[in-house]
């Protein structure tokens, strides 16, 4: 499976950390050339590609983030997910998980309106 990232903000570059740590190989794309993106993408780790972004998003899903405390309702709003044509990824549980996408003050944390691809 592949992975990209659209962004390459603060958001994007915690998220690419979080790849470069286990050594899974990802994208990173943004409207900034790949050659512009070539430094941030050294600085986080070997792991981390800078591509364009028509490259970072042939063939890939968008992704919808998913956070329960009750594994069958995240079950059930998963298949719901993938038949939309979406790719859901799962965060865990909404202690740990939720805190990435719960409203914080008066808005929305920005993890949730970032673009993210997942490939198969």
């Amino acid at each position: 499976m592949n992975y990209a990232i659209i962004g390459a903000g603060k958001e994007g570059q915690a998220l690419a950390k979080a790849f470069a740590r286990k050594q899974i190989e990802v994208a990173i794309a943004s409207r900034r050339s790949p050659e512009a993106l070539a430094p941030v993408a050294k600085a986080i780790g070997q792991t981390v590609i800078p591509e364009s972004l028509q490259d970072a998003v042939k063939g890939g899903r968008r992704v919808v983030f998913l956070s329960s405390d009750d594994e069958s309702a995240a079950g059930q709003v998963e298949a719901m997910v993938e038949q939309l044509g979406f790719a859901p990824v799962q965060l865990g549980k909404l202690a740990g998980g939720g805190l990435l996408v719960q409203a914080r003050g008066k808005s929305w944390a920005q993890l949730i309106f970032q673009d993210f691809v997942k490939f198969k």
